[in-house]
């Protein structure tokens, strides 16, 4: 989206919701693409948070990903951005990947926090069945992903962050203080949220959630016409909602209140896994232990079971 649409979005919500400098507003761009030329001009469109989708600073990881930048190009952008007036940058990591060795992502891990940013998230790849590495994993043409070196890269990755003075807010997110990612906590907390565009979601809080159409000819011909956008919407049942306080409670560290855990867990099992130091209780909200976090499926079918 060009700068001049955002400054018209940005207008609108302002109009709107009235006007509040603190408030969020995140752009998503890839180091080498011409957004990051740009970003003077996003920052004086309202623009105050950016990520960055880096993944890797080894070229073959970036190549099998069919990532277009270089770890250059990554810098580079970075230092634009601190140029433009950006002083909220996350930059996003993978590993997991086909072929990745613990040290080479533990490097991609320094390389980040050698440009001093503010927040990290760092995903594991998932071979999604029909996409071209799935297709070549199961070719044998790349080595399958190793849950052992994952999880030991994962083990590395909260040891080196909470080390350099992060906090470890939610399974895949690290944070300076007070640098947590806004609308994605609003998310994990069952927050309500309006989606505007061609495709996107939105939900009220409560258990409603509402999509818009995904063909943005159909979508432009339905505003033009003064029709809703909406093509579906599902009413969660009780059993639904219960799970989704449960797995989005579990996935931060803040937890799930004691009410809640009363609410959505079996309170036998919970106890057991309380004993087990799976989870733990701090400040009357239960979560999961940090060094547990990657047992976090598990940990769930059991509580629901």
């Amino acid at each position: 989206m060009p700068p001049e649409y955002i400054t018209q979005v940005m207008k609108f919500v302002n109009k709107t919701w009235g006007k509040d400098e603190s408030r969020e507003v995140t752009l998503e761009a890839n180091p080498g693409t011409s957004a990051c030329e740009r970003f003077k001009e996003f920052r004086k469109a309202g623009i105050n948070r950016l990520s960055l989708g880096v993944q890797s600073i080894n070229p073959e990881e970036l190549a099998l990903l069919g990532r277009l930048h270089s770890g250059d190009e990554a810098v580079a952008a970075f230092k634009t951005a601190r140029a433009a007036g950006f002083d909220n940058i996350s930059l996003d990591l993978m590993y997991g990947i086909p072929g990745q060795s613990a040290a080479s992502f533990i490097r991609s891990v320094e390389f980040c926090l050698n440009l001093s940013i503010e927040h990290l998230s760092a995903y594991t790849l998932s071979l999604e069945e029909g996409t071209p590495l799935a297709r070549a994993a199961a070719k044998g043409e790349l080595p399958a992903p190793d849950p052992d070196l994952t999880a030991d890269q994962y083990e590395s990755l909260i040891e080196i962050m909470c080390k350099a003075g992060f906090r470890h807010y939610e399974l895949t997110n690290y944070a300076c203080k007070e640098r947590e990612s806004r609308h994605n906590l609003t998310y994990w907390k069952r927050g309500a949220y309006l989606g505007v565009g061609v495709g996107s979601h939105s939900f009220d809080g409560e258990g409603c959630r509402w999509w818009n159409v995904k063909s943005t000819e159909s979508y432009i011909q339905r505003l033009t016409n003064q029709k809703p956008a909406i093509e579906g919407q599902e009413e969660l049942t009780e059993a639904q909602r219960l799970d989704e306080i449960l797995y989005l409670g579990l996935r931060i560290q803040d937890g799930l209140s004691l009410a809640e855990a009363r609410l959505c867990c079996r309170s036998l099992e919970l106890e057991h896994l309380l004993k087990k130091g799976w989870m733990e209780c701090i400040n009357d909200r239960i979560r999961v232990n940090e060094s547990k976090w990657l047992l976090l499926d598990e940990i769930i079918i059991r509580l629901r079971a």
